[in-house]
């Protein structure tokens, strides 16, 4: 969270991040050295790059995404990365659902599919999602099937995904649909 106020979210109950902490964080990335680095509850790109560079000069992370979610509080969801974001789709107003339960959701925050160029001829795709926190909802202790019919998406959505890829990992999209039929 950056000191400023966003008049279009209500998070003036967080308190930004103590330089302290920031610099730990910041610290363990370091020590991982990874090429990309995924995030959740970022207020907005500008604190993503701000941090990046401040916290994190000379590792390579030209590339910043960040994406609007659900959360009324800011609390988004983040990318840094060494290789060129060619997109970043949302699906935050995906419909969600049980078996069996006439009920419907959608992700509390979102699902963010990233795709990276990480060599030539290569891509990934990325998927980074926050769930639905442990706070009750209406009728669900815990919000136990809200978190399960998003848990449930994900892997519909990352299945959709490997079974078009046209790099070639329809073999493992097949043994997702095999080991984990959807609902």
């Amino acid at each position: 969270m950056d000191v400023f106020d966003d008049p279009y979210t209500h998070d003036e109950e967080h308190e930004p991040k103590k330089r302290r902490e920031l610099a730990l964080l910041a610290k363990t990335i370091r020590q991982l050295n990874a090429d990309i680095v995924a995030f959740q509850e970022v207020e907005n790109e500008g604190t993503l790059k701000a941090f990046s560079v401040e916290h994190l000069p000379g590792m390579g992370y030209r590339q910043v995404g960040v994406l609007a979610t659900n959360s009324l509080r800011g609390q988004n969801l983040g990318i840094l990365s060494r290789h060129p974001i060619l997109s970043i789709t949302g699906h935050r107003h995906r419909s969600l659902a049980l078996p069996d339960d006439p009920r419907r959701w959608h992700f509390a925050r979102d699902l963010m599919h990233v795709r990276l160029r990480v060599a030539e001829s290569r891509e990934l795709h990325l998927f980074v999602v926050h769930l639905k926190s442990k706070r009750d909802s209406d009728g669900d202790a815990e919000s136990a099937d809200w978190r399960l019919a998003e848990a449930l998406g994900v892997r519909r959505l990352m299945a959709e995904t490997m079974a078009t890829d046209p790099a070639g990992s329809r073999s493992a999209a097949r043994r997702v649909a095999t080991d984990c039929p959807p609902p």
